[in-house]
C-alpha cells in the first residue's frame, strides 16, 4: 500500500488540457494531500507554435511544438503540484476534419483496445479512487478528447477497481449586450 489516502487520476488528450479543464480540481486536491495522477495521451504537436504559428502555416514545426508543449506540461504539473505525470505519447490528431486525423500513429487512429490496455496498466499501478476525463463527445467534438473518453471507459472495464468517474463540463455561457444588462 501507499501513504496516500486517496488518488485522483485525470485523463487528458493534450498538454495544457490539465490546466484549462481540471487545473483547479487538481491543485485543490493536491493541496489536501490527495495523490493526483495526470495521464496525457498525445504529444500536442498540432498545437500552436511559438508566436502563435498555426498548424499548416509556414514555420509550424510539429516536432518543436511537441517539445515546447512537453516543457509547458512539466511546468504546469509543478505549479499544480501534480504528484505523478504519465504520458502515452500518441501523435496529436488535430481538430476534427484535419488530414492529421488519418495519420498513422495519431491518437484518433489508435485502436481503442490498445490505448485502453496502456491506460488500464496505469490504473492498476495507481489504483485511482476517482477518474476524471471528457464526456463521449470529447467536451466539444475534438477527436483526441473523444478518444480519451473511449480509452478511459474501455480501460475501466479491464480493471478490477471501481473508481468514481466524472466527466469535465463547462457552464453554458450566455451573451447579453451591455444595453440589456442591469446593475445589481
Amino acid at each position: 500500500m501507499n501513504d496516500w489516502p486517496l488518488t485522483l487520476m485525470a485523463v487528458h488528450a493534450h498538454p495544457d488540457d490539465e490546466a484549462t479543464n481540471t487545473g483547479g480540481v487538481l491543485a485543490r486536491y493536491a493541496s489536501e494531500g490527495i495523490r493526483t495522477v495526470l495521464v496525457t495521451c498525445t504529444d500536442g504537436s498540432c498545437g500552436d507554435g511559438p508566436g502563435g504559428v498555426k498548424p499548416g502555416d509556414a514555420g509550424h514545426d510539429p516536432a518543436a511544438v511537441a517539445v515546447m508543449r512537453r516543457q509547458e506540461l512539466e511546468a504546469s504539473c509543478e505549479l499544480l503540484k501534480i504528484s505523478h505525470l504519465e504520458t502515452l505519447d500518441y501523435t496529436d490528431s488535430g481538430m476534427m476534419g484535419w488530414p492529421t486525423n488519418d495519420a498513422p500513429g495519431s491518437f484518433w487512429q489508435t485502436p481503442v483496445d490498445e490505448g485502453a490496455a496502456r491506460l488500464a496498466e496505469l490504473m492498476r499501478r495507481y489504483q485511482p479512487d476517482v477518474v476524471v476525463t471528457y464526456d463521449e463527445n470529447g467536451f466539444y467534438g475534438h477527436p483526441d478528447h473523444i478518444q480519451a473518453n473511449r480509452i478511459t471507459m474501455a480501460a475501466l472495464t479491464m480493471i478490477e477497481l471501481t473508481p468514481k468517474v466524472y466527466w469535465t463540463t463547462a457552464s453554458r455561457m450566455t451573451r447579453t449586450s451591455p444595453a440589456t444588462t442591469t446593475a445589481a
